[in-house]
This record gives structure tokens, sequence and C-alpha cells, in this order.
């Protein structure tokens, strides 16, 4: 029984065995799998950390670029920079040549007592006063010049000490750790506050050069460098006084506008010339027109002179002025001009309609539809400023579409305007409550900062 027993007992000790080698074998099939599935987790994690480092490689070499541009340009103004001091050393230069000249020619002067020699000498100091002056505003010029290149030197240190700080982050912790968001954000503001200076400089302009052009001065002439100081008017300059005199009264009658920033540059003299056969027809001048008791107000010689006029620049600046007066009567005149081939008078005409429609929103919203859809950019975008400055005007609705203009500068103008537009609200009959528009030049510039 005992021998039964143990043979009995054989066969349970080899299956044993087998089912323990099965196990074993199928827990090393397991282990390779699990092993194959981390490999392959490794490996995406590898390509995924390879694709951070070109991308952080991409950013840098971007920053890279930018400092080069930044270098570049230091390198422009440090040659502009030679130059002013190489002409502010000529400046000196002639300067102490007209000092000997001048003190050689009084000496000559008190011993022979020559007229011409007086002459001469009273030529050559008002040479020197020209100099001088000349030299004053050369020195003004490279104040400018170094206080610019300061400014790029600081923000080249700047920018090369963030460059140095996103490196360590990007050694350290991973390209992640380098947040440019921020700086992006900083650009922004600094661009913005660049556009609104140079607006705001824009309207100085603007506005100074009206008063030359009121005071009978071309603000496009550059003064001559031998000119004597007190050198008497040339022939002619009476009757051309006179002239500026009847346009300034012209101006007068029509009333003067506010001083706003517009980009057509006009000559004194084309629009003295354009206006002067309706100052003759109405009298010789504003004071005569008025006098005569016509009633009709002082836009009628700035409409015949747009009407004879043929130059864009002259036919800007009229249909500005039109604009300026206020009447709503005036719009047929004014409305052939938005079909004119040149881009600036149709600009102008829409801004001038703008102002004529001031009280009439529907009105008004039917030509600047017009306009936004007009195949120049620059109209589009002076358009769009003229209906965000324009009163009880729906201009999320109307400027919506502009979203996706092709410009790159309609379409930061129209996210600007509508950014800091109210919403519209909605009346119970489903049409909109649209909020006036403040028409104060501070409102404007706070919602037109473009």
């Amino acid at each position: 029984m005992e021998d039964r027993r143990e043979g009995a007992g054989r066969p349970v000790e080899g299956t044993n065995a087998k089912t323990e080698s099965t196990v074993a074998s199928t827990a090393d099939r397991e282990r390779v799998v699990l092993l194959e599935c981390r490999l392959e987790q490794l490996r995406s994690k590898l390509d995924s950390a390879r694709g951070d480092a070109d991308h952080a490689r991409t950013r840098l070499a971007e920053s890279l670029a930018r400092e080069a541009d930044h270098a570049r340009r230091l390198c422009v103004l440090q040659e502009e920079l030679a130059e002013s001091r190489t002409e502010i050393a000529a400046l000196h230069r002639r300067f102490d040549r007209s000092e000997a000249l001048r003190t050689e020619l009084e000496g000559h002067l008190f011993e022979t007592g020559s007229s011409g020699d007086g002459e001469d000498a009273n030529e050559l100091r008002r040479q020197l006063l020209a100099e001088r002056h000349r030299a004053v505003v050369k020195e003004r010029v490279l104040a400018r010049l170094r206080a610019r290149v300061e400014e790029l030197l600081s923000s080249r240190e700047i920018l090369l000490s963030r460059v140095a700080e996103w490196q360590k982050l990007v050694r350290e912790d991973g390209p992640e750790a380098a947040d440019l968001s921020e700086y992006l954000s900083e650009l922004r503001r600094e661009i913005m506050d660049l556009e609104r200076q140079s607006s705001a400089g824009e309207g100085r302009e603007a506005a100074l050069r009206e008063h030359l052009i009121l005071l009978g001065v071309d603000p496009e002439e550059q003064p001559a460098d031998d000119a004597p100081l007190d050198a008497s008017d040339p022939s002619g300059e009476s009757s051309r006084r006179l002239e500026i005199e009847r346009y300034a009264a012209l101006v007068a009658q029509v009333g003067a506008d506010d001083p706003v920033a517009h980009r057509s540059q006009v000559e004194p003299d084309e629009v003295l010339q354009a206006a002067a056969p309706a100052l003759e027809s109405n009298g010789g001048g504003a004071f005569a027109y008025r006098s005569a008791g016509s009633g009709k107000g002082g836009a009628d010689p700035l409409v015949d002179a747009l009407a004879s006029a043929d130059a864009s620049a002259v036919r800007s600046e009229l249909l500005r002025r039109l604009g300026a007066t206020n009447r709503r009567q005036l719009v047929d005149i004014v409305v052939p001009s938005t079909k004119s081939e040149e881009p600036a008078v149709r600009a102008v005409a829409y801004e001038a309609l703008s102002r004529l429609l001031e009280k009439d929103p529907g009105a008004l919203e039917a030509h600047l539809r017009a306009g936004l859809g007009d195949a120049d950019p620059r109209v589009r975008r002076r358009v769009v400023l003229a209906a965000a400055t324009a009163r009880g005007l729906a201009v999320r609705s109307l400027l919506g579409p502009l979203r996706g203009d092709p410009d790159p500068q309609v379409h930061r103008v129209v996210r600007e305007v509508l950014r800091h537009t109210p919403p519209e609200a909605s009346n119970g009959d489903g049409s909109e409550d649209h909020a006036p528009v403040d028409p104060s030049p501070s409102g404007s510039s706070a919602r037109v900062s473009a």
C-alpha cells in the first residue's frame, strides 16, 4: 500500500513543476510587454521634449534676431550722430573764420571809412547770425539724437537681460518656464503709447500748419540759407498778403474748425488760386459778401472753389472746410466727392459727411457703409475713425464685418474701436438702444487711440 501511495504521488509532483514553469513564462511575457509599454512612453516623452527644445530654440533665434535689429538701428543712429558732430565742427570752423573776417573788416572799416566795407561788414554780421541760428538748431537735433541713443541703449540692455533670464529658465526648468506674455503685453502698451503720441503730434502739426496758412506763411517753404534776416519784402509780397487776408476773412466767415489731425497737406497758393474766383465774384472778400445780405451763409465761395479746383490736395482742404460748416444742405455737394479717383479726396469727403450729418445718424450710416466697402484700406481706416466719433450710430453692428478685414491696420483700428465701445443694449421691440457717443475730444481720443 505504501508503494501504491508513492506511485500515486509522483504524477502530482510533475504536474506542479509544469504549472510553475508555465506561470514563470507567463510572468516573463507580461514583464516584457510592460517594459515595451514603458519604452514607448519614454520615446513619446523624448519626442515631446525634443519638440519643446526646438520651439525654445526658435524663440531664442527670434530674440537674437530682434537684438541684431536693435544693434543695427544703434549703428545707424551712431552714424547719424557722427555726421551731426562733423557738421557742428564745420559750423564752428566757419564761425571762427567769420569772426576773423569780421574783425579784419571792422579794422579796415575804421581805417578807411569806406561805405562798401561797411556793407560787407553788415552782410557778414547777418551771415554770422544765420550761422549761429543754424548751430543752435543743430545742437537741438544733436540733443534729441543723444536722448534717442540713450533710450535705445537702455532698451537693448533690458532686452539682453531678459534674454539671459529666459535662457537660464529654459536651462533650469524647461522651455515652459519662459513666459513671454508679460513682455509682449508691455510691447503692445508701448506701441499704443507711441501711436497716441504720434496722433497727438499729427494734430499739433496740423494746427500749426493751419495757423501758418492763415498768417500767410507757406509751411512747405524752406528758408533760404543766404537770405538776410532784415531783408525787405520781395516784389509782389503785398498783393499776396492781401489775398491771404481775404482768404482769412473767408475762413472767419465760415468758422474755424477744431485743430483735428488730418492727412491732407495743402499749399496755400493753390487754395488761394482755387478760391480767388469765388471771392472776386462775391465782391472781393468775405466782408463784402456778408454786407450784401444774400443770406446763403459763408459756404458758397467754398462750393464754387470746390467746383473749379483740380488738385486733390486743394479739394481735400475745401471738403474739410465744408464739413466744418455743419450745414445739412451741403451733403449733396460733398457726396460726389466720395466717388473721386483720389483716395485722399474720398477719405476727406466721408469725414465731411460725418460732420454734416451729425444730427442724422440714419443717413450717415448709409454713407459710412459705402465707405467701409472702399477698395483702398486707407479710406476704410479713416471711415472707421469717423464712425467711431459720430453720434447715435450702432458702432458694433456697423464695424463688426470689418473684423476680418485683410488690411492689418484696418483690422487693428476696428479692434481698438470695438474694445473701447460699450455694448449695445436691446430694447423690448428687438431694436438696439445705441448710447450716444461722447463728442468731446477726451472721449473720442480715449475710444479711438489708434
